[in-house]
């Protein structure tokens, strides 16, 4: 898998390439959020990994992403960036749901990305949800 070291604000980071696209990725102390604009100027000896998809947006915590690290390591470029990014998300929300594959992907394809799913589904807890594809699913919170 073809990577590089890149430069952005005060701090170096990895791009690795998949099949189309990239993710980026940073080692850092836990205090040192990349979506500040400065440094923050004390440490806190933790560290953190972030991923951003396709040098955009957000940077996102290993702890909401977890696995994709992995992934793209063991399978390279045989997936495409947007590909990873899903898979990691849909993960994300079984976690945090603890419901099987296909409703989180529905739910996930419905909201766009992990928080959005996650908190529209606990808000819902209890009441039927109604796909894009206009499917019902049952979502009855079970502990």
């Amino acid at each position: 898998m073809k990577t590089e070291t890149l430069q952005e604000k005060w701090f170096t980071y990895r791009r690795l390439y998949c099949k189309t696209g990239h993710i980026d990725l940073l080692n850092c102390d836990k205090a040192h959020d990349p979506n500040l604009d400065t440094k923050p100027a004390y440490n806190l000896n933790s560290s953190d990994t972030y991923f951003r998809l396709n040098g955009e947006g957000e940077w996102i915590s290993k702890y909401d992403l977890r696995g994709i690290h992995e992934d793209i390591s063991n399978y390279g470029d045989l997936f495409t960036s947007e590909e990873y990014w899903d898979m990691a998300q849909v993960n994300c929300i079984r976690r945090a749901i603890g419901k099987d594959e296909n409703f989180c992907k529905e739910l996930y394809r419905s909201h766009g990305d992990f928080r959005t799913a996650i908190e529209h589904y606990q808000s819902t807890a209890g009441r039927t949800l109604t796909s894009l594809s206009g499917n019902s699913i049952n979502n009855n919170y079970e502990k």
